[in-house]
């Protein structure tokens, strides 16, 4: 990954499980930066494009499962490289700081089963800029499926509770694993989101340099 510390912006990202309020901590963080006059947009990982790419593989009748599971990794990481380099990048360079919804470690997290596979792909994403943060929202399980089925799709295989279960511990690991060049908070997201958005604003804005912000 780019280590350059000359751009203007700032690259954060937030990630977690499903069901821990990623979307939303994203919009109150981005209503929260751009109160204190911070240009922030929020991307989010998968793409639209990938979306369509799965829908029309689907319309033409290939099953991205097990034996496919190489054409999906490919198409997500496609779709990562082209939001990087022709969105994420050229913002970061205008000085408006990005919002990631999930990021290359949900793709480790769902994706990859080994260390060693793990280390392989991470050393492919070489073209991202340096988060100056990465959250790791952390839920219980049960409190994620509930979220989930609030939402409507709890049907999904992630959204499951054997996927919720099986996942969650590994943000951390690989978190662990792989970001121990960058500064990884983990923030229990079974608060209030007041109380969650007050823990992410305390944990970014010294990061930020922000002399006078506002108050909550």
């Amino acid at each position: 990954m780019n280590n350059s510390n000359n751009q203007e912006g700032n690259y954060i990202i937030l990630e977690g499980n499903s069901g821990v309020g990623k979307d939303t901590q994203a919009y109150l963080l981005q209503k929260w930066l751009t109160d204190n006059e911070i240009n922030a947009i929020i991307v989010n990982e998968p793409t639209r494009f990938y979306a369509l790419c799965m829908k029309y593989l689907k319309r033409i009748h290939i099953d991205l499962d097990e034996k496919n599971k190489l054409l999906k990794i490919v198409l997500i990481f496609i779709d990562r490289f082209f939001l990087i380099n022709f969105k994420v990048k050229p913002l970061i360079r205008k000085g408006i700081t990005i919002i990631s919804v999930r990021s290359f470690i949900s793709m480790m997290v769902y994706q990859f089963d080994t260390f060693t596979s793990r280390a392989r792909v991470y050393k492919f994403h070489f073209f991202l800029p340096k988060p100056i943060l990465i959250i790791i929202y952390d839920v219980d399980p049960l409190i994620s499926l509930k979220r989930v089925e609030k939402r409507g799709t709890s049907n999904k295989y992630h959204d499951k509770l054997e996927s919720l279960r099986k996942h969650r511990p590994l943000y951390i690991e690989i978190s662990k694993d792989f970001c121990n060049k960058f500064a990884v908070e983990v923030i229990d997201a079974s608060e209030p989101l007041e109380a969650v958005h007050r823990k992410t604003i305390n944990i970014l804005q010294p990061r930020l340099k922000i002399d006078d912000v506002l108050n909550f």
